[in-house]
């Protein structure tokens, strides 16, 4: 059976990853577990040509600010939560932190992206989905390009 004591939830802070957090607080609550929230932020490789007006340091203390905030927010609701800031790409990162704290579900936010934009986007729940040893769960976007349109 799946040991639901250490959850991780990725976020990058939109609409699904807001509902992928709800669920993880609840599944917390429910299992009285330990809850992290991890943001993976990527550099993007413009920004390297751009470094003498934006320091690449600027991404990261960013990054640490937005988590800052989320995680203030979600201590209110579950106090037994804690953050993390990694850098790199976004799958690769969240299967490894999940790897090495050793978690027993990762909860991830889906955009339902479909055509074109997932083929140039890609697809980190994907990703992830494929690649962990351990279970995910994937909660959908409430507005994805999934649903059906009359």
């Amino acid at each position: 059976m799946t040991d639901f004591r250490n959850i991780l939830v990725a976020t990058d802070f939109s609409e699904p990853a807001a509902r992928a957090v709800d669920v993880a607080v609840e599944l917390a609550r429910e299992f009285d577990a330990r809850l992290t929230l991890l943001h993976v932020y990527q550099i993007p490789t413009q920004a390297y040509a751009y470094e003498a007006v934006m320091p690449l340091d600027a991404f990261a203390t960013s990054a640490q600010k937005q988590l800052d905030d989320e995680l203030a927010k979600q201590r209110t609701r579950y106090p037994n939560c804690e953050g993390l800031v990694d850098l790199g790409r976004p799958a690769e990162r969240i299967v490894a932190v999940a790897d090495k704290r050793g978690v027993g579900v990762i909860v991830i936010g889906t955009h339902g992206r479909r055509g074109v934009s997932r083929f140039l986007l890609g697809s980190v729940a994907e990703r992830v989905v494929r690649t962990s040893a351990v279970p995910v769960m994937t909660v959908p976007s409430e507005h994805g390009d999934h649903i059906a349109k009359p």
